[in-house]
C-alpha cells in the first residue's frame, strides 16, 4: 500500500489517519517508510508529495491544532522535507499558520506559537511572497504582541560570538537591514562570506559579498548564481537563497547560515563518523542539480558546507561558476572554460582545453570528494612524498595518468563506488541518480537481506565447462 495515493474521495491513507487524529499511527507509518532502506523511493515521494492544491505533508499537518502533530512535523523536517515548499497559492506551511493566526485574532493558541518556532528552527523563510504579495511578516503585522512572543532561535554554534558582536554594533557593518561581522568566515576567488543578523527580526543569515568592480569583468556571474539558487530552492541539500542587496561598492547574496566548509569540519573530525551521511547528502544534492539541468562545475571541499543544528547536514554552495544545460540541443554538457579548481577536475578537462563540462565531470569531482571524506583528508591522487604533493601540478599529472593511491582505510564498498566515479571514461561514470543505489549506502539490514538472497540461489549440479 502506498500511503500517499489518494482514494476516490481524494484523500490518502496518511491524510485519513491525521483527520481521525490517529497521530501515533501516522508517525509509525512515516518511520516505517523512512527507516526501511527498501522504501527509498517511497520516502522520496513523501518529501515530494503534493495534493490537488499543491500542499505538501507539512502544509497538511501545520493547520491541525494539536500539539501531538508537532512530533510528526519535526520527524518530517529531520528527514529532509522542504520547510519552504509552496502550494498553488505560493503559500509555505508558515504562510498557512500565519494566515490562521491573522483570521483568529487575539485568541492565539500555544500550539500555533510552538509550530512557528519549530518551522523557524528549520529555517522557514518569513520573507517569501504568496500570490497576493503577502509575506508571513505582513500577515502578522497587526499582532506585534504575538511577534514578540516568538523567539527567533539562535542557530549558530561556530559563529555565536561574532553574531553577538554584530547585534551589539561592535566590529560590524550594516547593509540595508543586515548587520554583519567585519571578519569573514569564508573567502573565495571573487567573494567573502560574513555572519550576519537581520535587524528586523534577529534572524541569522550569511552574507556573500562580491566586489562590483571585479564583477564587471565576470559578466553575469551574480545573476547566474542567483538564478541557480532560485531554481534549486526546494532542495534540502543546497544552501537556501534568501535575498539580494547592494551598497555603493558591493553586491550581496543573502543565504541561510552554515557553520563552515567541509574542509574545516574534517580538520576537527579526521576519523569522520559521518562519512556515509555526508556522501549520501552530497549525492542527493547533486542528483537534484542534474535533474534541474544545472552543472556545478566547481565541486570541492570549500563549496560543501555543514551545519550541526538542529541536526547534522551538509549542503552544496557557491554557484558562481555553475551553468544551465542547453535544453534545446538536448546536450548534457556545456562548453569548457577555465571554470573550476584544477586539482578537483576530471582528467578530460585537464588534458583537452576544448573538452566540455558535463554531468560526468561533476561526478568525477564528487568521487574525489568521497575519497577525501572516507580517508581523513587524503586526495586520491596524493603522493607519499609531501614535498611533491605541495605542488598542485603533481596532483594534476597523477589525475591525468590515473595513478590513484588507494588507502587501506577504505571499505571494499567505498572502493567499488569511487572506482566507478573516477573512471577515465566519462561514459562509464554512474549518473547522480544511481549513486545512492550502490552497496556503500546500504544499511546493514539490506546487506544481510542481499546475502540471504544470494545464499538461497540454487547451485548448478553439473556446471557447464567452457
Amino acid at each position: 500500500m502506498n500511503p500517499w495515493i489518494a482514494d476516490c474521495d481524494g484523500k490518502s491513507p496518511f491524510e485519513v489517519l491525521v483527520e481521525n487524529e490517529s497521530f501515533g499511527s501516522a508517525l509509525t507509518l512515516l518511520k516505517a517508510v523512512f527507516e526501511n532502506d527498501k522504501n527509498r523511493d517511497m520516502a522520496e515521494s513523501a518529501r515530494r508529495y503534493r495534493d490537488q492544491r499543491g500542499n505538501s505533508l507539512l502544509h497538511m499537518l501545520c493547520i491541525v491544532n494539536n500539539e501531538r502533530v508537532l512530533e510528526i512535523c519535526d520527524y518530517l523536517l529531520d528527514n529532509g522535507c522542504n520547510v519552504n515548499a509552496q502550494n498553488e497559492c505560493r503559500q509555505t506551511p508558515l504562510h498557512l499558520l500565519c494566515s490562521n493566526i491573522s483570521e483568529a485574532g487575539p485568541s492565539i493558541s500555544k500550539e500555533a506559537i510552538n509550530f512557528i518556532q519549530l518551522l523557524r528552527k528549520y529555517n522557514a523563510d518569513e520573507t517569501l511572497y504568496d500570490v497576493r504579495g503577502n509575506t508571513c511578516k505582513d500577515l502578522l503585522s497587526k499582532f506585534q504582541t504575538f511577534r514578540k512572543k516568538i523567539k527567533w532561535i539562535s542557530e549558530s554554534i561556530q559563529h555565536k560570538d561574532a553574531l553577538s558582536e554584530a547585534v551589539r554594533g561592535e566590529n560590524s557593518q550594516k547593509v540595508e537591514n543586515y548587520h554583519y561581522y567585519n571578519k569573514p568566515i569564508g573567502k573565495g576567488t571573487f567573494s567573502c562570506v560574513f555572519p550576519a543578523v537581520d535587524g528586523r527580526d534577529g534572524r541569522e543569515v550569511a552574507l556573500k559579498r562580491l566586489e562590483k568592480a571585479r564583477l564587471e569583468k565576470r559578466g553575469d556571474m551574480l545573476q547566474r548564481e542567483v538564478r541557480c539558487l532560485l531554481k534549486l530552492t526546494s532542495c534540502s541539500y543546497v544552501v537556501n537563497y534568501i535575498a539580494c542587496t547592494r551598497d555603493s561598492n558591493f553586491e550581496y547574496i543573502v543565504v541561510e547560515p552554515m557553520e563552515g566548509s567541509l574542509d574545516k569540519y574534517l580538520s576537527y573530525n579526521e576519523e569522520c563518523s559521518q562519512a556515509s551521511t555526508i556522501c549520501s547528502q552530497i549525492a542527493g544534492g547533486l542528483e537534484f542539480l542534474h535533474q534541474s539541468d544545472v552543472l556545478h562545475r566547481d565541486l570541492k571541499l570549500q563549496n560543501i558546507l555543514y551545519r550541526r543544528k538542529p541536526h547534522f547536514i551538509v549542503k552544496i554552495s557557491d554557484f558562481g561558476l555553475s551553468k544551465f544545460l542547453q535544453q534545446k540541443s538536448g546536450s548534457e554538457s556545456v562548453m569548457h572554460s577555465k571554470a573550476g579548481t584544477r586539482r578537483w577536475m576530471a582528467p578530460e578537462l585537464l588534458v583537452e582545453n576544448t573538452k566540455e563540462h558535463s554531468k560526468a565531470t561533476d561526478i568525477y569531482s564528487c568521487g574525489l570528494l568521497y575519497y577525501y571524506v572516507g580517508t581523513g583528508k587524503k586526495h586520491p591522487f596524493y603522493s607519499s612524498d609531501e614535498l611533491l604533493m605541495s605542488n598542485f601540478q603533481e596532483i594534476e599529472k597523477s589525475i591525468q595518468r590515473n595513478k590513484i593511491c588507494w588507502c587501506s582505510s577504505l571499505s571494499s564498498e567505498a572502493v567499488y563506488l569511487i572506482t566507478e566515479m573516477l573512471s577515465e571514461d566519462p561514459e562509464r561514470r554512474p549518473a547522480a541518480s544511481s549513486l545512492l543505489k550502490f552497496p556503500f549506502f546500504w544499511s546493514d539490514r539490506t546487506k544481510v537481506d542481499f546475502l540471504k538472497l544470494v545464499g538461497n540461489q540454487k547451485e548448478f549440479e553439473k556446471p557447464r565447462i567452457l
